[in-house]
């Protein structure tokens, strides 16, 4: 990690203390005026708002929720009081205005009691934002002056953000593996096929007992073989989805009866396509006449990809040039001549 520059840090402290300096001084101006911590009147504000709450009365009661929290801070008073204006803001449809809320009490108590409902909502709106920005898609830079259920800008990554808060603050959860498919999905979507692959193997490593497990695998594949760019790129994610394949034509015989056949199909476009790239380095070091190369080539065809067409063209190609050198003529042999006399001579 670099080092913050001695300049920064001092900024950095002088934030710190203005802060403290700021909370102190508004702490004492409130018991000056005389409101000061008060556990007894945080009790009657905390009642009297869930009262205006089983009204349905969410404005009035999430302002006597923020009046609770402030007069009993650090406290649980101030946990509930917390969760219970995010769930005004929630009830009442303001689910951006509910989201910033949620996560200002996660940041606060990390481990709140309230953690089972709080990723709940957060699924919830994330779902609800994923699917209104696929039916009515709206510009991430344009700011969003009339739905108040829509966040400002940025609607997906807002979605993504709610999905990634349920995995990273309760990743043992039931919702965990579903907030990560969900996520996969959503890059799948946009065509982001990457990101897709990372989350959807997210899945299949770290939640082996997840109900989305032969999903995870099958659109999985699908992300490796869109991301694949051809013969003339990086072939990892085809070794990568030739093992997915194996693996699911092992692991889900029952769960994916009607993927079967197609699954023996993509394998053998797979092979087709990794045969393709082995072929093409040889036939690129056989027009330079490099032949041992390109026989090493030939012969990873013949032996991996029998079953191929790319096996029979290699073997043809192979007894074209049996009788060829492994390297070409050296051109300016009369120059490597010159150069061995001159260091038999020194």
């Amino acid at each position: 990690m670099p080092r913050r520059s001695p300049s920064s840090h001092s900024s950095t402290n002088g934030e710190t203390l203005l802060g403290d300096w700021s909370a102190k001084w508004k702490a004492g101006w409130h018991r000056l005026i005389g409101n000061g911590p008060d556990e007894s009147v945080a009790r009657k504000q905390f009642a009297k708002a869930d009262e205006l709450f089983r009204q349905s009365r969410y404005k009035k009661a999430a302002a006597m929720y923020r009046k609770a929290a402030a007069r009993w801070p650090d406290s649980a008073i101030e946990e509930d009081a917390m969760f219970m204006e995010a769930e005004c803001s929630f009830f009442s449809d303001a689910y951006p205005k509910a989201s910033d809320l949620y996560t200002n009490l996660l940041e606060k108590y990390e481990n709140t009691r309230h953690l089972d409902t709080v990723v709940r909502r957060q699924f919830a709106m994330g779902q609800y934002w994923d699917g209104l920005q696929r039916t009515k898609p709206h510009w991430a830079l344009t700011p969003n002056f009339f739905d108040r259920t829509r966040p400002l800008f940025d609607t997906s990554g807002n979605a993504l953000a709610s999905f990634e808060s349920v995995r990273l603050h309760d990743p043992t959860g039931p919702l965990a593996d579903d907030s990560i498919m969900a996520t996969a999905n959503a890059y799948f979507l946009k065509g982001r096929y990457e990101d897709a692959d990372y989350y959807y193997g997210l899945i299949r490593e770290q939640y082996p007992q997840s109900e989305q497990q032969a999903m995870a695998h099958l659109l999985g594949l699908r992300a490796k073989l869109r991301e694949y760019e051809g013969a003339l790129y990086d072939g990892t994610t085809l070794q990568e989805a030739d093992e997915l394949i194996k693996t699911m034509l092992i692991q889900f015989p029952d769960q994916l009866p009607e993927e079967r056949e197609r699954l023996l199909t993509a394998q053998r476009a797979v092979r087709a396509q990794m045969a393709e790239r082995n072929w093409k380095m040889a036939e690129y070091y056989a027009k330079t006449k490099h032949y041992g190369a390109a026989r090493f080539y030939y012969r990873d065809v013949i032996k991996d990809y029998a079953d191929t067409r790319f096996a029979e063209m290699a073997q043809q190609r192979m007894t074209e040039f049996a009788g060829e050198p492994d390297e070409p003529p050296q051109k300016f042999q009369w120059l490597v001549n010159l150069f061995e006399r001159d260091e038999k001579t020194k």
